[in-house]
């Protein structure tokens, strides 16, 4: 079962973990659960916030995507067995100065553009890999769950007007609320939690070092 207040749409995003809000009423009920007194709130302030937390998790889903088969971060199997497959297939036969084997005659039919086509499939598969390879690991950045927890506790401190953190306070409370509502497949430990949230943050506000020019 799904929980209420929750659309469960038949799609990837679903099937990834990810849901998706819909209702007002949900918002300001997950709210009080989370600790948020919200008697006297007015309306639009509440709209606003439910528009803050939807755009949260519109980016979550999105780096949630990359992490995927077929959705970038690391190459999927399925494209380093097509690559591989490709190099070895096109390989020339290297027997008495033939430039292609018969499969390959029979497919591409000495037409130049189907030649050229075979050829570039391989490369082009190469060239992805290289560039999703070098995406990952020339990138360092906080894992998945710990930048869904940051943006949570930047809309903790914009809602309450709080920014004290401990393992297992009103912050982590109200994080692991709605980080559990809106992925099913975060956990959020409260051993060493306001840690993580404090390094993050340096993380996210410390100025990338720009590289001294050098004649």
């Amino acid at each position: 079962m799904h929980r209420a207040g929750w659309e469960r749409p038949d799609c990837a995003a679903y099937r990834q973990g990810l849901v998706i809000v819909y209702d007002l009423n949900w918002f300001k009920a997950t709210l009080i659960e989370a600790g948020v007194t919200v008697d006297g709130i007015g309306e639009e302030q509440v709209k606003a916030w439910y528009c803050r937390l939807h755009r949260i998790w519109q980016d979550h889903r999105a780096r949630r995507g990359k992490m995927v088969a077929g959705g970038g971060g690391a190459p999927s199997k399925a494209l380093l067995k097509v690559n591989s497959a490709l190099r070895e297939w096109l390989r020339p036969p290297g027997t008495s100065g033939q430039a292609f084997t018969v499969e390959q005659c029979l497919i591409h039919r000495f037409d130049p553009v189907k030649m050229e086509a075979m050829i570039w499939l391989k490369e082009a598969t190469k060239e992805t890999i290289e560039r999703l390879d070098i995406q990952r690991k020339g990138v360092r950045g906080d894992s998945l769950t710990t930048s869904l927890l940051l943006e949570l506790y930047y809309f903790y401190t914009e809602v309450t007007h709080k920014d004290g953190l401990s393992d297992g306070g009103p912050a982590y409370r109200f994080m692991k609320t709605f980080a559990e509502h809106m992925d099913t497949l975060v956990v959020v430990k409260k051993k060493s939690f306001a840690n993580l949230i404090r390094k993050a943050h340096a993380r996210r506000n410390t100025p990338a070092k720009i590289p001294t020019e050098i004649d």
